[in-house]
Formats: C-alpha cells, sequence, structure tokens
C-alpha cells in the first residue's frame, strides 16, 4: 500500500510538472512568434497625414486647427510599429504646434506643454507656472497635477497645504479618491491637522472666488 502511494505521490508530481514545463514552453513559444512578426513587420517611418483644410486654417492662426494638428502628429509618435527616429521627429512636430496653440491662447495646448516641459524637459518651474494658470482658472486636471507639484517640490517649494487644497478641488466629488489621497499625505508625507485645516480654508477661499471646478477635457471624453 505505501508502494502504491508512492508511485501514485511520483506520478502526479510528474503530472504538475510536465503541466508546468508545457506552460514555459508554450510561453516561449508565444514570444518567438511575437518576435518573429516584429521582425517581419519591421520598423515604419510614419508621415502623419494633415487634412489640407485643417492646415490651411492652422497656417491662417487658428488655433484650434494648431491644437488638432498637435494631436494627430503626438499621435502618430505612438504608433506601435515606428521608429526611434520617427517617433520623435513627430513628437517634435507636435510640440511646435502645441507651442503655436498655446500662444494663440489655447488652455488644452498649454496643459499639455505643461507636461511636456515637467516630463520630458524637467523645466518644472515653467511646468508649474503654466499649469498654476490653468488651475486658478478651475480645471480639474490641472488642480490635480499641480497637487503634485506641491507634494514633490517641483517648481515650487514643497507645500502640503497646497497639496491638500488642489486635490480638494480636484476631487471635491470624488470621495473615495480624496480619501485615498488623505492617507497618502498622512502616512507617507506625515500631514498634519495644521495643514488639513489650512488647505480646508484655501480651497474654500477658491471656491467663493472662482466656483465648482470644470474639467478641460470634457469634449475629448
Amino acid at each position: 500500500m505505501k508502494a502504491f502511494q508512492k508511485l501514485n505521490n511520483f506520478i502526479n508530481a510528474d503530472y504538475i510538472l510536465w503541466h508546468r514545463l508545457s506552460i514555459t514552453f508554450k510561453l516561449i513559444q508565444f514570444s518567438l512568434l511575437i518576435c518573429l512578426f516584429v521582425s517581419v513587420m519591421g520598423c515604419k517611418t510614419y508621415k502623419t497625414k494633415i487634412d489640407p483644410e485643417v492646415q490651411k486654417k492652422a497656417n491662417l492662426g487658428d488655433e484650434k486647427a494648431q491644437y488638432d494638428i498637435a494631436k494627430s502628429f503626438f499621435e502618430t509618435s505612438n504608433e506601435f510599429f515606428i521608429t526611434k527616429k520617427s517617433r520623435q521627429n513627430n513628437l517634435e512636430e507636435s510640440v511646435v504646434w502645441l507651442e503655436k496653440a498655446s500662444n494663440q491662447g489655447n488652455l488644452k495646448a498649454q496643459y499639455h506643454l505643461a507636461r511636456y516641459y515637467a516630463i520630458k524637459k524637467k523645466d518644472f518651474d515653467r511646468a508649474f507656472n503654466m499649469m498654476k494658470s490653468l488651475a486658478d482658472q478651475g480645471f480639474v486636471e490641472a488642480q490635480y497635477v499641480l497637487s503634485s507639484h506641491y507634494v514633490k517640490g517641483w517648481g515650487t517649494p514643497k507645500d502640503l497645504s497646497q497639496a491638500y487644497k488642489w486635490y480638494l478641488l480636484a476631487f471635491e466629488e470624488d470621495h473615495i479618491t480624496l480619501k485615498h489621497f488623505h492617507y497618502y499625505l498622512v502616512f507617507s508625507e506625515y500631514l498634519t491637522h495644521t495643514q488639513i485645516s489650512e488647505g480646508q480654508k484655501l480651497a474654500k477661499e477658491h471656491l467663493t472666488l472662482v466656483g465648482p471646478s470644470k474639467h478641460l477635457f470634457e469634449t475629448d471624453r
């Protein structure tokens, strides 16, 4: 009986081993197929296609058309099978049109430029000033990003009261997200009761002057 039990245990163990090996081999085969597919397809040099009418409007100074062109170049830069040089060229072209639209007063272009300066250029001072302007106007997306600037001290001295203020404004109706951020600041950044009270006071003052926050990209949702 013991011999039979040992044999049974060996068979079961052997089955588990071969089952795991078969899964491993399948993963390897799948990976090889992906590599083969990529090598066959190759990377391409993508040229962004712009509607002639949109291009004409953009050249004449239409800020919406300029922003749409910037979006088109950015979307092309995110294509999967694209050369590194082509990706960089499209991204740079996108920034050129974002600059033009931003100078014409396009708020969405200003937001994306601020993110570009922070993430790609590490120019936190410029990014902070642009994002602060949008947050002051009551845009949720900018208020959320600005709170991170204050937590990390990017382009501004670290200020948890200000961080709490902007997060309160950005997520005043999303209590679950707000609760998680509250716990994060308390346990990771040692947010104090005094800073919480100050943040709440600042948020109320902003609401009195500007009103409820709104989405900058509401039409894009």
